[in-house]
């Protein structure tokens, strides 16, 4: 169930690296450039909107898929044995630490894209001070800087989580083709 949020997080992985190569060739360009610099802020604007389409699209997933794995919850509740009942209590444990994970990642990625408009917004307007657009760019390092650790610590949950939902389903007795299938998918970063 989560293919398709991968899809579309790396869809918006793509159209940021994009970005920045536009981001950094404005920067790169003379102030008489005006008219290129024009098309390039437009075209970072597009690029910033599309991450903020993909990266709803990429929430949607997650959370269909989520709410179908949270089914697990009440399932829990039902285990008579206390092994077992651990073991399920494991899994849904880091699925929620990763749906917690991913909710201010999310949060914090809309508030870059903003950020991102804003500095273009910034970039084109004639009373351009280099104070605010200094503060505007740290603070926008700043907060990717905060994603990056985000989505290393997303990545590190879903192996955790991975792994131990597979155990758990083959202590459960799955079938072998699900189980292959689960572990091929453990190995896979989600967010990049």
């Amino acid at each position: 169930m989560e293919k398709n949020f991968a899809e579309k997080q790396q869809a918006s992985t793509k159209a940021a690296q994009n970005e920045k190569a536009l981001y950094n060739e404005i920067i790169s360009l003379e102030i008489d450039q005006k008219q290129q610099i024009k098309e390039d802020m437009k075209d970072a604007q597009q690029l910033n909107e599309k991450q903020k389409h993909y990266l709803q699209e990429a929430k949607d997933s997650f959370n269909k898929a989520n709410k179908v794995s949270s089914q697990i919850k009440t399932a829990v509740q039902d285990i008579d044995d206390t092994k077992e009942k651990k073991k399920a209590t494991a899994v849904v444990q880091l699925m929620e630490k990763r749906q917690n994970v991913f909710e201010s990642y999310y949060h914090q990625y809309l508030d870059v894209l903003k950020l991102n408009n804003h500095l273009y917004e910034q970039l084109q307007s004639k009373a351009l001070k280099a104070s605010n657009l200094d503060k505007q760019i740290k603070k926008i390092n700043q907060n990717y800087k905060t994603m990056k650790e985000q989505e290393q610590e997303f990545n590190h949950i879903t192996k955790q989580y991975n792994q131990v939902k597979s155990q758990y389903y083959n202590k459960s007795s799955l079938t072998q083709k699900r189980i292959n299938q689960m572990e091929e998918d453990r190995d896979k970063d989600v967010l990049a």
